[in-house]
């Protein structure tokens, strides 16, 4: 027999329409949750810059970052760290408030990333240079990001009065 997967929501009859009314104006933002998701996202992509693009190689073909040129070997004198020839780049990606980093939340937004105009260069690569993502979502980040938003809902609701719980059968 296949697991049925349930959402119950059980309200006090006397206080359902204040309860509603109070969670409904808790949740007109998400804001909370997605400035958690931010964070994870930005500790992600510190890690992925850390470990030469291997967090995001299983979530994009290909992902795991080429090796440098020779040319580039030769002039900087070693072949790694990639990317981190100055450490602007990964300082963007997890320094919040750093120089190039982007983190915008709003009640239903979330921006985060780098401003730095030579991130896209290696984000997406160019005919003499190969990709290397330094941004990107993986498999595993994608349920957190759903665990985050049910979590803050659950506890807005905890918070109106309202009991929420997952079941299943």
């Amino acid at each position: 027999m296949a697991g049925i997967v349930t959402l119950s929501v059980q309200v006090d009859g006397q206080q359902i329409e204040q309860s509603f009314a109070t969670w409904g104006a808790e949740i007109e933002t998400l804001q909370p949750a997605l400035e958690q998701i931010g964070d994870d996202l930005r500790a992600d992509f510190a890690l992925n810059m850390a470990s030469e693009g291997a967090l995001f190689a299983g979530a994009f073909a290909g992902s795991q970052w080429a090796p440098l040129a020779e040319s580039t070997v030769r002039s900087r004198g070693s072949a790694h760290p990639i990317l981190w020839r100055t450490g602007a780049l990964g300082a963007s990606l997890a320094d919040r408030g750093g120089p190039g980093n982007v983190f915008n939340v709003g009640a239903d937004f979330l921006e985060v990333g780098t401003s730095l105009e030579y991130a896209l260069f290696h984000q997406q690569g160019t005919r003499r240079m190969p990709a290397r993502r330094v941004v990107g979502l993986t498999w595993n980040r994608r349920s957190l990001i759903v665990r985050r938003i049910g979590d803050y809902l659950r506890e807005s609701a905890r918070a109106a009065g309202i009991a929420m719980g997952l079941g299943g059968e």
